[in-house]
């Protein structure tokens, strides 16, 4: 039979349970020139990390990167020492593929948006990444995404009217993530990529197990503790 001294526990070690689980947070839209304290911040896991000046493959990434129900993308520029710019969205979103290659494809316009990033990925040849610019219509230069300032057309013609802030990581026809990466912080100032940069893909998920923290056990411990205690005294006085 529960005693009121063991119900009390039971109701205070599940408010402590409960209390630690972490929610992670889900910056809005594109981020720049992040610190990796303010990363380690948000609660999520770096999936994978790769050299941005070598070719990697893709399948690696996917396989290692979409388990979780959002993922995020960015480039760690090493003249920075932080990372340069960082998107977030569902992964649903991230990993879709928009287009199938370059060639062709830059008669329209891709609407893919999550958490206000609009993203793009070619099954070949073209590129991976994402915008804050409605116009992603593809051409050779795929970064064209990522144009500085307004007006500049892609092969279809079609001006940008918002500036185009995002990232860019090439890819090729054999499932590769290329050598070429630009990204674009404020619309006006593309950059290309560099010795020592590296491309950082992240996973998270929203329901987390919730793992107690050592402070909760301990005093978990401690109600226990107490309780035994109490129990005690009660068959000593009777």
């Amino acid at each position: 039979m529960r005693t009121p001294h063991t119900a009390l526990a039971a109701a205070i070690t599940m408010s402590l349970l409960a209390s630690t689980a972490h929610a992670g947070v889900i910056p809005f839209g594109i981020q720049t020139n992040v610190s990796t304290d303010t990363v380690a911040s948000w609660g999520w896991t770096e999936c994978y990390r790769s050299n941005a000046t070598s070719a990697h493959l893709i399948r690696p990434v996917l396989d290692a990167c979409t388990g979780g129900d959002y993922m995020a993308m960015g480039l760690w520029d090493a003249s920075l020492g932080a990372y340069g710019v960082i998107g977030m969205g569902e992964t649903s979103a991230v990993s879709r593929i928009t287009y199938v290659d370059h060639t062709g494809d830059d008669t329209g316009t891709v609407q893919n948006w999550s958490n206000g990033l609009n993203w793009y990925r070619t099954s070949g040849s073209g590129g991976w990444g994402f915008t804050t610019a409605a116009e992603t219509a593809l051409s050779i230069g795929v970064e064209r995404n990522l144009m500085d300032g307004f007006g500049n057309a892609s092969t279809a013609g079609t001006p940008e009217t918002t500036l185009a802030r995002g990232l860019f990581f090439s890819t090729g026809s054999l499932g590769v993530l290329g050598g070429s990466i630009q990204y674009n912080p404020t619309g006006n100032n593309r950059t290309g990529v560099a010795t020592g940069d590296q491309r950082v893909f992240w996973t998270y998920s929203s329901n987390p197990q919730a793992v107690p923290e050592p402070s909760a056990l301990a005093l978990i411990g401690l109600v226990l503790g107490g309780v035994c205690l109490s129990r005690r005294k009660a068959s000593s006085q009777g």
